[in-house]
């Protein structure tokens, strides 16, 4: 690349992704869902203090998402006062409902998931399957995704990711939530229960993993099927350890015990 021509974003990330000097260290801020920022009322609207601190009056109210409550719609004009070289695309949320004392259910592919808000984050706090421990049980949950569910994920944005494809030169992340099976099995029961039910109820354990397994592999053929052609990267994480140590000791264990290999 000549030191004279202006490195466009896409050339800069895959660059440094190729161990290679870019022209500068490429720099994600609010172009995924983890390099965002927090907007929560009374006291953590860091996003509308940014805003305030930077001299912008004329921004678009900041949008949340239904957990954690990161800045979805972050405003253009900082993205790139602080150099983006990111842009994210994400599928439809599900519906949320609102329960009597405040908390949420979240619908669709989320599968009943229960959140509150616990200081500055809407977090899970309870385990809608903590008591179950039968196949009839789980195949009577109210919760489990519908067909309409995973077809909504991605209306409309294939036009989006496609303008931002042709548009721009921003490196295009897909960073939807893709917790199946191992941590939307603890979001659903508790990390207790997935861990115990492995060893003490191993046909329940089973047929709710690969009850998991097969809504992942659906959201991803509906949604990445929809925008894989538009996109760089596609970001994917989930819990399989703490800080000291994994939960389970080998890959090969995990995958063998999680879908009967």
């Amino acid at each position: 690349m000549s030191i004279n021509k202006e490195w466009t974003s896409r050339e800069r990330v895959f660059a440094a992704l190729d161990h290679k000097e870019p022209d500068r260290v490429p720099v994600n801020f609010a172009g995924s869902c983890q390099t965002t920022i927090l907007e929560s009322d009374p006291d953590g609207k860091a996003c509308t203090k940014l805003y305030d601190n930077l001299g912008i009056d004329n921004f678009e109210e900041p949008v949340t998402g239904v957990m954690g409550n990161i800045v979805l719609n972050m405003d253009q004009r900082v993205m790139n006062r602080f150099g983006n070289d990111f842009r994210v695309i994400l599928p439809h949320a599900g519906d949320v409902k609102i329960e009597p004392d405040g908390s949420k259910t979240i619908l669709g592919i989320s599968c009943g998931m229960k959140v509150k808000r616990m200081g500055y984050y809407d977090d899970v706090f309870d385990f809608p399957l903590k008591d179950c421990t039968s196949i009839k049980e789980l195949d009577e949950y109210p919760y489990w995704p519908t067909e309409e569910d995973f077809k909504r994920l991605a209306e409309g944005k294939v036009e989006e990711v496609k303008k931002l494809r042709e548009e721009t030169d921003y490196v295009i992340i897909d960073d939807s939530y893709k917790p199946y099976p191992v941590l939307m099995y603890a979001y659903l029961c508790g990390y207790e229960k997935w861990l115990l039910d492995m060893k003490l109820n191993s046909d329940f354990y089973f047929s709710l993993s690969n009850k998991l397994y097969e809504i992942g592999l659906k959201m991803v053929e509906q949604w990445l099927g929809a925008i894989c052609e538009y996109i760089d990267i596609v970001g994917t994480y989930d819990d399989l350890g703490t800080q000291m140590q994994k939960f389970i000791d080998t890959v090969v264990v995990l995958f063998t015990t999680l879908f009967q290999i």
